[in-house]
């Protein structure tokens, strides 16, 4: 599968998450994802273009000078684009009144017309339902947006958290109070990455990954050792496939450098213990 089309197919499964949010009544979370929607099938029409883009303020403006001042598109579409940045850039920094429910269908009904529309100028066929439109039912499917919402909470917090334990480590008094800053953020990183993996492996058992390493080396791993890769994995692939891309990837990271820590120390073990032996 090319880059453009997994970009029309995260465009696609952003908007739906973005309804399933709507049909929970969670309105400021489904406005979120809606822009991720948009972001999406904007990067893939630059790509079937052959622009490139650095970030996503930069796609706002080579969108606006490329596509609408050109005339290509009505400047009600561009307005929709900028109008979502500027809530999501708001929610990311600055907490949200509570949207009601009115102005989640009216912001998600303009979405819906921003995709059409993008999708139409790249000759792509569209299957976009509007929020009344969508059954209720998907248990499963609102309870992965539930999570989403809360992992991107978690990675939103580490990088706070991270800020944080630099600057204190910067105005520590001496070495011991850096090294147990140090120690307590990675404690808490870790502690993040367990609950995530927790969450997954209790709801969305098919999401769990075994990584071939664990195949490779059976009877040899640890299974200790084994659980952190597990988790490892499993929140890597899940961030990779569901969150947006600003996911903090020191959580799985986390379960990797726990399960070398690990292996280190029991070869240390089996090493001081051979020693020991020899020397009988």
């Amino acid at each position: 599968m090319n880059e453009f089309t997994i970009l029309i197919k995260n465009s696609e499964r952003y908007l739906r998450s973005a309804t399933l949010l709507f049909h929970e009544h969670d309105y400021n979370s489904c406005v979120s994802r809606r822009y991720y929607s948009m972001y999406s099938i904007v990067k893939a029409l630059f790509i079937s273009r052959n622009l490139e883009v650095s970030n996503q303020r930069r796609v706002i403006r080579l969108f606006a000078q490329r596509f609408i001042r050109t005339g290509e598109f009505d400047r009600e579409i561009g307005k929709i684009l900028n109008d979502a940045y500027s809530l999501k850039e708001m929610e990311c920094y600055v907490p949200l009144s509570p949207i009601s429910e009115n102005e989640a269908i009216n912001i998600l009904e303009k979405t819906g017309n921003f995709i059409t529309t993008v999708k139409r100028y790249l000759n792509i066929e569209d299957s976009y339902n509007s929020p009344s439109d969508i059954p209720k039912s998907h248990e499963l499917e609102i309870e992965l947006q539930k999570n989403i919402t809360k992992f991107k909470m978690v990675s939103q917090r580490i990088k706070q958290r991270r800020n944080e334990t630099i600057e204190r480590v910067f105005n520590a008094e001496n070495y011991s109070q850096r090294q147990e800053i140090r120690s307590n953020f990675d404690e808490y990183i870790e502690k993040e990455n367990a609950t995530i993996f927790e969450d997954i492996q209790s709801k969305f058992k098919d999401k769990v990954v075994v990584p071939p390493i664990i195949h490779d080396f059976k009877g040899i791993i640890d299974d200790e050792t084994k659980k952190f890769l597990i988790s490892a994995k499993t929140v890597e692939q899940f961030a990779c496939e569901y969150l947006p891309e600003d996911f903090d990837f020191s959580l799985p990271g986390s379960g990797l450098w726990k399960a070398v820590e690990r292996e280190l120390n029991l070869s240390f073990v089996w090493y001081a213990s051979m020693l020991r032996h020899r020397g009988k």
